[in-house]
């Protein structure tokens, strides 16, 4: 037979088995309830007054989670930022200057937080001039074999002297995995004459060209018709979808005049001194501010 009795201030548990007493447990009288697991009482972040930022910089934020008795807690933090359009903020805490304005950084643990604010001031815009490099000189110069020959490229044509029905520039800026590559020289121009790293003449020019790597895309054309970034690609006869630009894959982000555009990068109209950036896959930057020069 087996029988199990507690003693009357539950101190000891007696087990009788055959006759045989055994010692179970033994304990006092108090039962306590299970103590949970530290939850986060403060946060203190650091640097905790952050120095105002350039659009471009970075700055890595640290938060410290303790808990009521002031004993460091592991615990995760999430991080989120008030306007991404100023600042964004990483899983870990670094902070990237997105544009002019300001934002709010607040770090969380459990359901305790904390902020601080952070100042962005606008990057000072990068002066282009005629034959300069604007980024890695990697791409061939000119146009692919698929691209502009002299022959009609849709509805655009190769032509020598023509009298224009406009004349104005664009810049188109491509970054690759966080860096930024040259827009080659010599896009839409036939047979050009290169002096000092600047096309100086050709057997003829589209009405969308380049004449140096500055990213300057000029806009020519002997009809008065709106002309499209997907048009000067495919008169440098590469492509551009979006998740391939000019042989290069990925996510595509797309910037106008330091905008986020959602829409078909193809379908962008070229207006007079717009700037384009074309991100291709991760980090994805801030889009570089650039100053046209007075001659264009």
């Amino acid at each position: 037979m087996v029988r199990m009795t507690w003693s009357r201030n539950r101190c000891a548990a007696v087990m009788l088995l055959a006759g045989t007493a055994s010692l179970v447990a033994c304990g006092d009288s108090h039962e306590t309830s299970p103590v949970g697991p530290a939850l986060a009482a403060t946060i203190t972040l650091a640097p905790s007054a952050p120095p105002a930022l350039t659009v471009g910089d970075t700055l890595r934020l640290t938060a410290t989670v303790k808990d009521a008795s002031g004993g460091v807690l592991d615990h995760p933090v999430t991080w989120a930022s008030s306007d991404t359009a100023s600042a964004r903020i990483t899983s870990d805490g670094l902070v990237t200057a997105w544009g002019a304005g300001s934002a709010t950084i607040t770090a969380t643990s459990d359901t305790t937080s904390a902020s601080t604010t952070l100042t962005v001031n606008g990057a000072t815009p990068i002066l282009l001039a005629p034959a300069a490099v604007i980024g890695k000189d990697s791409l061939p110069p000119g146009d692919t074999p698929t691209g502009g020959q002299g022959q009609a490229v849709g509805d655009i044509n190769c032509e020598t002297m023509a009298q224009l029905a406009y004349h104005i520039h664009a810049h188109l800026s491509l970054i690759v995995n966080g860096e930024q590559l040259a827009i080659p020289l010599g896009i839409g121009t036939v047979n050009p004459q290169v002096q000092d790293a600047f096309v100086t003449a050709a057997s003829c020019f589209y009405w969308l060209h380049t004449h140096d790597a500055s990213g300057i895309v000029h806009v020519e054309p002997s009809v008065n018709v709106p002309l499209t970034l997907g048009q000067f690609f495919d008169v440098w006869g590469q492509p551009l979808t979006a998740t391939s630009v000019a042989g290069f894959t990925g996510p595509l982000t797309v910037f106008v005049n330091g905008t986020p555009y959602t829409g078909d990068p193809r379908a962008i109209s070229l207006t007079e001194r717009m700037q384009i950036t074309l991100e291709v896959g991760t980090p994805v930057v801030p889009p570089p501010v650039y100053q046209f020069p007075d001659i264009y």
